[in-house]
């Protein structure tokens, strides 16, 4: 099945796009409207780099990201997105 997004790979349609309808899944997440990468590979892993979200467990040494599961050191001057309390 191929996924056919309005637009996609336009600049100008990705810059004016608010990306209010997103949809994602495993490997990440893109626009519904311009198919711009948000998150990750986006949905159905159609980019091929990784716009990491990065996940912060403060009983590790490093953050991981949630989609390509890279791992990096922890910045202390940096809050990561998502954090376990």
């Amino acid at each position: 099945m191929e996924i056919r997004y309005p637009n996609y790979g336009s600049k100008m349609a990705e810059s004016a796009c608010k990306h209010l309808r997103r949809v994602g899944d495993n490997y990440g997440e893109s626009c519904s409207d311009c198919g711009a990468q948000l998150a990750g590979f986006g949905n159905w892993a159609t980019f091929p780099d990784c716009l990491h979200q990065w996940f912060d467990d403060p009983a590790l040494d490093y953050v991981i990201c949630y989609y390509c599961e890279t791992q990096r050191k922890r910045d202390p001057n940096v809050k990561e997105i998502h954090t376990i309390q």
